[in-house]
């Protein structure tokens, strides 16, 4: 199942509206086992906006979100949330010609201004007028030379700052601690780092790309919904790889099936293999 799997995704059309760049969007979910706590499994997977899934690959539950687990094309334009938003994985971006676009959090990044010192976006941002964005040339800290950055940061009306309270508030409640005072200051504002060049990719373009990754969230959800890929009915690791990789199997085939009916020029039976497809479907994404 995981060799059809991979056929289907290959074939994924690539004809459909294109950005400038071609877009990449990030994120896994966690998947439950009979008897299990609900995150037994982690399905990770990647998108297209236009054209929907074109990897997954499925680890236990201690396959972290990283973005060293995929690979990427030259030009390619990654999104993810702020899960991925660690030095070795934008690194990993880079060192493959593609650039990044990636929700972060205020301590996650060892963040330096121009001169090299310390760079608290709590402060430098702290005047930012309710609806405004901002963004400035920094750096992140690495073992050699550092790494030229820009955060791009919207200040979050009241309704969005009340959210993003309340889900910090729910966070430390969760993991049992108190919560930080400097972490319901950060609520006030979204903050994105990206690679790409402000004279191309001014602020509102980021932050427009940035509202695409809410795609794949949906998709994800609608994998659960329609075809519950998050009960899991076996505990056996082969049993439960081959169940999940029918339905998807089922899942890619109405979606080809779909694209076909809907569109006006296809008189093909299949689309041509798209090169450079997955050669399996649990193999490090591509």
């Amino acid at each position: 199942m995981e060799g059809v799997a991979a056929a289907l995704l290959s074939e994924k059309p690539t004809d459909g509206i294109e950005a400038s760049r071609p877009i990449v969007i990030v994120d896994a979910t966690s998947i439950g086992a009979p008897g299990g706590n609900g995150s037994d499994r982690v399905l990770h997977g990647r998108c297209d906006p236009e054209t929907g899934f074109n990897g997954f690959e499925l680890t236990d539950q201690h396959g972290g979100e990283t973005l060293t687990r995929h690979r990427f094309r030259a030009g390619d334009i990654v999104l993810a949330d702020r899960g991925y938003a660690h030095l070795k994985g934008l690194l990993h971006v880079l060192e493959q010609g593609a650039d990044f676009v990636l929700r972060t959090g205020w301590r996650r990044l060892a963040l330096r201004d121009e001169s090299g010192g310390k760079f608290d976006p709590l402060v430098h941002f702290k005047d930012l007028p309710l609806g405004q964005t901002a963004d400035v040339p920094i750096s992140i800290a690495t073992s050699g030379k550092p790494l030229p950055i820009r955060p791009v940061v919207f200040a979050r009306d009241e309704a969005g700052v009340e959210a993003e309270v309340r889900r910090v508030n729910r966070k430390a409640a969760k993991n049992q601690c108190p919560v930080n005072p400097r972490s319901q200051m950060a609520a006030r504002y979204m903050m994105i780092v990206t690679s790409l060049d402000p004279q191309v990719y001014p602020a509102e373009m980021v932050l427009a790309l940035d509202r695409r990754r809410w795609q794949i969230e949906i998709a994800f959800k609608r994998l659960k919904s329609l075809i519950h890929i998050d009960r899991l009915p076996a505990k056996n690791e082969g049993l439960a790889r081959t169940w999940l990789y029918a339905h998807l199997v089922f899942t890619l085939l109405i979606d080809k099936l779909a694209r076909h009916m809907l569109d006006p020029m296809a008189y093909r039976l299949f689309d041509p293999p798209r090169k450079g497809g997955l050669q399996s479907a649990n193999a490090p994404l591509s």
